[in-house]
């Protein structure tokens, strides 16, 4: 096998069609989402609702969208404020980063991402994370599981670039060009529809990752190439070898 290419073998997909596996047969670089793909980041006692977030606007008298006022996305109300309401985002941000940053203690890897990691490095594949959670705290939680030197670039939250968030293809053409690889040599994995939605605003191929079944249609419908409901079916295409 080429160095630094994906092998067409051990396929576990929901979703198979040859012209899209094209592109990922030619891989260089592999762009990992975080919170899902990397770790389940909220996996102990810190909640992920948005009650915080929707205080600041209360206080600041700024009427959300209906359709917010009820969402546990604190990172949806962080993205609407990025663009119509900026005087709030350094206020959200922080709040934001201060829950990720306790959320590390309790954060539970996902399994076998580790090894996915590993084989494609192996591949001579270039590694790199691009989430809407913050750069800072990635980089904690990756020198805290040894994983720090493993990843090449992270693209990633960072103050004050709200508005570059998935679904805006910015952070995947950022982590792309740190790698120095041409887009269509990328593959971008993610468990959001925003990851894939992303990734076809960016032209770069993508596979979804379903740990639910219910969430496996949306990702196909918003564009993935394939959906993978477990790391290890990751893990079997990089080595090329089919999983039982």
């Amino acid at each position: 096998m080429q160095k630094g290419k994906l092998p067409l073998m051990g396929l576990n997909q929901s979703r198979l069609l040859e012209e899209d596996w094209l592109g990922l047969s030619s891989a260089t670089g592999m762009l990992l989402d975080f919170d899902g793909p990397v770790c389940d980041l909220f996996a102990g006692s810190i909640p992920r609702d948005a009650a915080a977030g929707r205080a600041v606007f209360l206080r600041a008298g700024v009427e959300i969208p209906r359709e917010m006022s009820d969402t546990n996305g604190a990172l949806i109300l962080l993205q609407w404020a990025a663009t119509h309401a900026v005087g709030l985002t350094p206020e959200l941000e922080a709040i934001q980063e201060a829950r990720e940053f306790q959320a590390i203690a309790t954060a539970q890897p996902t399994p076998h991402i580790r090894n996915v990691i590993l084989a494609a490095k192996r591949h001579g594949m270039g590694v790199a994370i691009v989430s809407n959670n913050s750069k800072s705290v990635i980089q904690q939680y990756l020198v805290k599981q040894d994983l720090a030197h493993h990843i090449d670039v992270i693209a990633a939250r960072e103050r004050g670039e709200a508005h570059l968030l998935k679904p805006s293809p910015a952070l995947l053409l950022r982590a792309r060009a740190l790698l120095g690889l041409p887009t269509h040599q990328c593959v971008m994995l993610g468990d959001t529809t925003n990851d894939i939605k992303a990734a076809s605003k960016a032209q770069m191929p993508s596979v979804g990752f379903a740990t639910k079944p219910e969430r496996a249609g949306p990702l196909a419908r918003a564009g993935a190439s394939a959906v993978f409901h477990d790391m290890k079916s990751v893990l079997s295409l990089l080595q090329g070898s089919a999983t039982d």
